[in-house]
């Protein structure tokens, strides 16, 4: 059977195949379809980082490569990256991650970082195969609000970030990545002097959630039920403390990996060219 590999060239195939391999999750492939052309529209994801896999013709696997310049350095992302279940355990889903590496590293970053269930052992095995280190634990976290709103005033999302503490946060929560939405709400406490509290909200997902305080109160937070993603797991963390003492839930565990840059000379040839090809065992 012959392998292709090369650049994500349209949604139409890739959706179907994520979602078929994360189908644990339950997305149909209209909404992954929705999801990848909206982060191809706010260039949230490069179409020649990212990889598909072609198997005879047919795409059995995707690998969403994303990348921001932010505090003077690039950093790369491998996001979702899965194979369907019929054609798993075949080396397809190493030659994805492989391709995808390779080209995040001719774009220059520094580092490329990734995400995984804490339960995932099969797939945390194959990044350390291929350079990745453990660096933490990030959380879930669900938390109930109060009725009505919260405490302190409506801010732009850029005013939010600017207040920002000095941090090193997950991609997903780094300020030229949430820069890229133009549909977020934000929140400053309190509503004169200096802010102790920030937040920026997209539906019942908080985006961003920082706090010099953690005796945050329920009256800081949105209204309704609201998931928090990509919180490290530090228990000096004041926002870790501020959703504990609210009895906010942690709902999930990932663990952050992260592989330093390779420099051209250490990357396989294979990397160099825009498709690879070769076989795999029926």
């Amino acid at each position: 059977m012959s392998l292709a590999i090369g650049p994500l060239d349209g949604v139409e195939e890739a959706a179907p195949a994520l979602s078929s391999a994360f189908r644990d999750d339950g997305h149909p492939p209209s909404q992954w379809r929705r999801h990848l052309l909206a982060d191809l529209e706010a260039r949230r994801i490069d179409p020649d980082a990212s990889k598909v896999a072609r198997l005879d013709g047919v795409v059995v696997g995707v690998a969403i490569a994303r990348w921001v310049d932010d505090a003077g350095e690039r950093i790369g992302h491998l996001g979702s990256t899965g194979v369907r279940p019929a054609f798993a355990r075949r080396g397809i889903g190493r030659a994805l991650v492989q391709a995808a590496l390779g080209a995040l590293d001719t774009l220059g970053c520094s580092r490329i970082t990734l995400e995984v269930a804490a339960e995932n052992s099969a797939a945390r095995a194959l990044y350390e195969s291929v350079g990745f280190e453990t660096r933490r634990e990030l959380l879930v976290w669900s938390l109930t609000g109060r009725s009505g709103a919260p405490a302190g005033r409506r801010a732009a999302p850029v005013e939010v970030l600017l207040a920002r503490p000095e941090t090193r946060p997950a991609f997903q929560r780094r300020s030229a990545y949430l820069r890229t939405f133009g549909d977020l709400d934000g929140w400053i406490c309190p509503s004169a002097g200096p802010p102790r509290a920030g937040l920026l909200r997209r539906g019942e997902a908080l985006f961003d959630l920082w706090t010099h305080d953690p005796e945050l109160s329920r009256h800081d937070v949105p209204p309704g039920r609201l998931t928090l993603l990509h919180e490290p797991a530090e228990e000096t963390n004041p926002v870790h403390l501020a959703l504990t003492r609210l009895g906010a839930e942690v709902t999930g565990r990932f663990l952050e990996l992260e592989r330093r840059a390779r420099g051209v000379s250490e990357r396989p040839s294979e990397y160099r060219g825009a498709a690879i090809t070769g076989s795999v065992p029926k």
